[in-house]
């Protein structure tokens, strides 16, 4: 537990630098496996960025190390696993290392999996937010086109009665067809409403 919480500080104190020439970083930055049986003094003095930095990682005591790449659909390398002995009696190998590739490669199966999956879940929201957009774009036009086509109807029906003075039958013929043309488009805008009302169940 103590060399749990001093990695995690580590980490948390110096981040991965892609720059770096063993581990992690150069995964990161290569897309290449890398095994590093025997981490000698040499290495980690080369690896340290301070004298902090190296107390530190003497004290963790790494021993060994492998990290490989994760890489999404495009062969890009997005993430690494790192795996890192502390124990003096354990040295990774080559078997370390093709089982510590084959979890790096199902893990970025996974993960792209899961990023297809949020994108789409994303990509449906918006999508189902769109139609709402619409279905209430078309519900308010509805309404708004219905009350002044209601008002035609009615002057229609006024001009008909005579209500304003005698209608030639050139009028009625005209009243007539104003009649007929506001009732069609009432009827489309009535199917644009009720299509509206279906999407939005």
């Amino acid at each position: 537990p103590e060399q749990e919480r001093a990695v995690r500080e580590l980490l948390a104190r110096w981040p991965v630098d892609l720059n770096a020439s063993m581990g992690a970083g150069k995964v990161l930055r290569t897309g290449e496996p890398e095994l590093i049986s025997e981490i000698t003094e040499e290495a980690l003095a080369n690896a340290a960025r301070d004298a902090e930095h190296l107390a530190m990682i003497r004290a963790i005591g790494f021993r060994s190390s492998i990290s490989a790449p994760l890489t999404d659909q495009g062969g890009r390398t997005v993430a690494s696993l790192s795996l890192i002995s502390a124990d003096p009696a354990r040295r990774f190998g080559e078997a370390d290392l093709a089982m510590a590739v084959e979890i790096a490669r199902r893990a970025g199966v996974a993960l792209a999996s899961a990023r297809l999956m949020d994108a789409e879940r994303a990509a449906r929201a918006d999508a189902e937010s769109a139609s709402r957009a619409k279905s209430q774009f078309l519900a308010n036009m509805s309404h708004e086109l219905r009350t002044p086509l209601n008002a035609i109807a009615g002057h229609v029906q006024l001009i008909e009665m005579e209500i304003h003075g005698p209608v030639s039958d050139a009028q009625r013929d005209a009243l007539l067809r104003v009649d007929r043309a506001q009732r069609h488009l009432l009827g489309l805008i009535n199917d644009v409403l009720n299509f509206a009302r279906l999407e939005a169940g």
